[in-house]
């Protein structure tokens, strides 16, 4: 391929438009909690101070479908972040060195947070945005820079009962959506029983059900739970012995179809379709099938209990796994973490962008470092160009349309309008494509700044400022990602794959050896480190992915091996839960440990020319397969 046409293909990519639903609900919120600080203010008179308010309001755009005991937290700390952004972008507004070190400080440590603890959304820019933009007013006393900030922290608590209204109508209705996602996944699995889909459904079974968990540990709620919490993890605590039961006794390809038990299954998913309601005609409706296998049977049995007995006669059950939001940093905190070098990167380049739009004459200089920002938010570097491209032609239809439409100085009700169907415009759009979002983003944001600023430019001036800006900031940001991160994450895939293949060998030791005093808090420790260097790892093979230019055989390589080693991680963690795990005799967990120490050895390009044999782990034959499997993945094909 040449290089026109590989330009070609960037271009495409970057044009092109996904068929995802429009998030109706998400806008509509959106921009609610943008522009009822707005009108308010100006029911009272006060614009300026509503529009400030409003700034408060991109507070719900980190408001995704969480359980909401888990999504109140998040809000709070992001609308405490938002009111210290703002807080510091007055205080320091005299000072542009220090408005450029502190613009790159909040971008690398919001970027590291939001990595680090998987949190989704748009990361850092908008605080990066709300410092800039508080920075950019005019120079206030300590009085009343505490003033904005208190008018921006109004703004975002209006936004944090828009997104919490919900619990009000279906407290667990996040919650019910992923239970309802695993029992459907294992639908599938089962109906797949004896036939060659059942290894594709068992991964995602597994994927479903890990989602399922996490959800459910999220929206634990502080006082007793409720009926349908409790019914909940029953449900999701039974499905997934079934699921684990199906892996070790129907995996072969000869087994025979069990159809009642997806019809059984079914029911049960209906019943969370409607959100566990009505659950006494369940118990006319809801039957065991008749079955030859008892145990499977005895599975089935335990979901009809949790779904149809009496809430006091279900035994209290918690899911235990907890890691504390310190472990999870101190752990993302390493110099071969992609999150860490990641955070480090985007803070220096940010940094540099801001030093160049501070030290020229720049119209509204912060454009220039927050379009840097936007820009290198693209998950590898294909999205980085991909970023450039749409922000770049996005940004000038969106200046076009918010120079037409601040020629005419709207004032009062048309700005409170205008930016809630901008607002609500982008969440619609963003789904779709980011460059057809930067259309309505750059009105809106343009309208928001240059409104509360008072800014007063004509036309040309104000759309030739931008342009250049956006492209300046544009640029510097593809070039930082070409120049720190070209080759960073294939060069470092083989040292994280080692790392984490050591930690699943020392936990499989931890688990099926004697069990000592130490060793559950050593298991503990262990899952912890498994999941950050597994996370490290994704998060290197991405990012590998979209490197220029890319290694395809590498990349190739190291595919079956990492998705293979995901799914060992889940079925240790799955044994880790389990009590009466069988200990394995010293020679045989000496194999175990050889095997996956040859493995480790030949991260870079596997020398392994043949299976070694694995032990036989009484009552965990699903973990057996899955190592054979990863050895298998090992082997380069002659």
């Amino acid at each position: 391929m040449n290089v026109k046409e590989k330009v070609w293909d960037i271009l495409k990519e970057a044009i092109s438009v996904n068929n995802r639903a429009f998030p109706w609900e998400r806008a509509i919120g959106a921009g609610i909690s943008m522009a009822l600080p707005i009108f308010i203010g100006i029911w009272l008179d006060q614009l300026q101070y509503g529009l400030i308010a409003g700034l408060g309001g991109f507070t719900y755009l980190y408001a995704f479908r969480l359980p909401y005991a888990h999504l109140s937290k998040r809000l709070f700390f992001v609308a405490i972040s938002i009111v210290i952004a703002s807080l510091l972008g007055s205080l320091l507004a005299p000072f542009p060195l220090a408005v450029a070190i502190v613009m790159g400080l909040i971008s690398a440590g919001m970027l590291f947070i939001f990595n680090a603890l998987k949190f989704i959304g748009p990361s850092s820019i908008f605080f990066v945005l709300i410092f800039a933009i508080t920075a950019d007013m005019p120079t206030t006393d300590i009085a009343g820079s505490l003033m904005r900030s208190g008018l921006i922290a109004i703004g975002a608590f209006t936004s944090w009962l828009i997104a919490m209204s919900g619990f009000l109508i279906n407290p667990h209705r996040p919650e019910i959506l992923a239970v309802k996602r695993a029992y459907q996944q294992l639908i599938k699995l089962t109906e797949s029983i004896g036939t060659s889909q059942f290894s594709q459904e068992k991964y995602r079974t597994m994927g479903a059900f890990k989602e399922a968990e996490e959800t459910l540990i999220a929206g634990e709620l502080p006082w007793s739970p409720s009926e349908t919490y409790t019914r909940l993890l029953h449900l999701a605590l039974e499905g997934n012995e079934y699921f684990l039961y199906l892996m070790n006794q129907y995996a072969d390809d000869n087994s025979a179809p069990i159809p009642k038990v997806s019809a059984f299954l079914k029911t049960i998913e209906k019943a969370l379709s409607k959100n566990l309601k009505h659950l006494d005609k369940l118990h006319e409706t809801l039957e065991v099938p008749t079955l030859p296998d008892h145990n499977l049977k005895k599975h089935l049995d335990k979901m009809r209990i949790a779904l149809t007995d009496n809430i006091t006669d279900l035994k209290p059950i918690t899911l235990e796994k907890r890691y504390s939001i310190q472990d999870i940093l101190s752990n993302a905190f390493d110099r071969n973490s992609l999150v860490f070098l990641t955070a480090l990167r985007f803070g220096v380049i940010t940094t540099l962008a801001a030093l160049v739009a501070y030290s020229f004459d720049f119209t509204r200089s912060y454009w220039i470092p927050l379009s840097c920002v936007a820009v290198m938010s693209g998950a590898s570097m294909i999205a980085t160009f991909h970023r450039a491209l749409q922000r770049s032609i996005g940004t000038v239809i969106g200046i076009i349309i918010a120079s037409c439409i601040l020629y005419f100085k709207p004032s009062g009700y048309p700005i409170a309008l205008f930016i809630l169907f901008f607002t609500a415009t982008i969440e619609l759009f963003i789904v779709k494509n980011y460059g057809l979002a930067v259309i309505f983003i750059t009105p809106n944001a343009l309208l928001l700044a240059e409104t509360i600023t008072s800014g007063e430019f004509s036309f040309f001036h104000f759309s030739t400022a931008r342009i250049i800006d956006v492209v300046i900031g544009s640029a510097i940001g593809l070039f930082g990602v070409i120049l720190m991160g070209k080759r960073s994450a294939s060069v470092r895939i083989p040292r994280i794959l080692m790392r984490t293949l050591r930690n699943q060998s020392q936990m499989i030791l931890l688990l099926f050896s004697k069990e000592r005093q130490s060793t559950q808090s050593q298991i503990e420790a262990r899952l912890v480190k498994m999941r950050t260097n597994l996370a490290n790892l994704t998060a290197l093979y991405d990012a590998a992915i979209g490197e220029i230019p890319k290694e395809r055989e590498l990349i190739e390589y190291y595919w079956p091996i990492i998705y293979s080693i995901e799914k060992l991680a889940f079925l240790l963690e799955r044994a880790a839960e389990t009590s009466n795990r069988p200990e394995l005799p010293e020679n045989e967990l000496a194999s175990l440990l050889y095997l996956f120490e040859t493995l480790a050895n030949s991260a870079k390009f596997s020398e392994i020319e043949e299976l070694k044999p694995i032990p036989e782990i009484p009552g965990f034959h699903s973990i057996e397969r899955e190592i054979e499997t990863l050895q298998r993945a090992f082997i380069i094909p002659q």
